[in-house]
């Protein structure tokens, strides 16, 4: 399974909701040490998941590799 799909809606990062803000502020949030772990919680239609994300080198709050997903 993919982790992330189109149409996924992100509803936290680390813990942290997102309600509200922009896709800039998103960004800050998932932006940190290469090779650190981001959490997020995921909307995919009508089921909310956990997902793993290793964090790559950049500053542009890309995501590399999947770890790991957690049921609902």
């Amino acid at each position: 399974m993919v982790p992330t799909q189109v149409n996924d809606v992100i509803i936290s990062v680390d813990g942290k909701s997102v309600e509200g803000m922009d896709l800039e502020d998103i960004k800050h949030l998932t932006i940190g040490h290469e090779g650190s772990v981001a959490n997020l919680v995921l909307r995919r239609r009508h089921e909310t998941m956990s997902v793993r994300l290793q964090r790559i080198q950049g500053d542009m709050g890309l995501l590399g590799d999947y770890i790991g997903q957690q049921g609902p």
